[in-house]
């Protein structure tokens, strides 16, 4: 079952390919959300950082690249798992993946439907959805930044 907490490498290049987690269950449509996670460096969005210990594949100081955070396909994912073009990896830790989902909603650089999407899901702030996309200062949502 594809659904939340469930990672993934492109099977063409694992070496170089990044991570991609799953952050939602499918939605009516059989949509979910997926986000990449990317190499640190001083041009990649801070929001969440994780580190060494977080996943087992994560081997450095990683940016969640939340401006490639966008909406797939359940059947397409599984279509590619079965045809052996993406690889399965080990589930994200629970606490990491909630990390992971506040962020979504505090990033300001993802796609506004997909953040308002996630802000529905996982922000706990008791205003609006269209009051909470572009508030990355939510109390709840304070420090998205995984401990070492």
């Amino acid at each position: 079952m594809i659904g939340p907490g469930k990672t993934f490498y492109p099977r063409a290049c694992p070496a170089l390919g990044h991570l991609t987690a799953v952050l939602t269950a499918p939605d009516a449509d059989g949509r979910i959300v997926v986000v990449n996670i990317t190499s640190r460096t001083e041009r990649t969005d801070s929001t969440v950082i994780l580190n060494v210990g977080d996943h087992k594949r994560i081997i450095h100081a990683s940016s969640v690249a939340y401006d490639w955070m966008d909406f797939a396909a359940t059947a397409t994912i599984a279509a590619s798992v079965r045809d052996g073009d993406l690889v399965p990896r080990e589930d994200m830790d629970p606490y990491v993946l909630e990390v992971i989902q506040r962020g979504a909603c505090r990033t300001r650089r993802a796609a506004r439907i997909v953040k308002r999407f996630c802000c529905a899901l996982f922000c706990p702030c008791p205003r609006p959805v269209e009051e909470l996309v572009g508030c990355p200062e939510c109390e709840d949502c304070a420090d998205a930044r995984v401990p070492a």
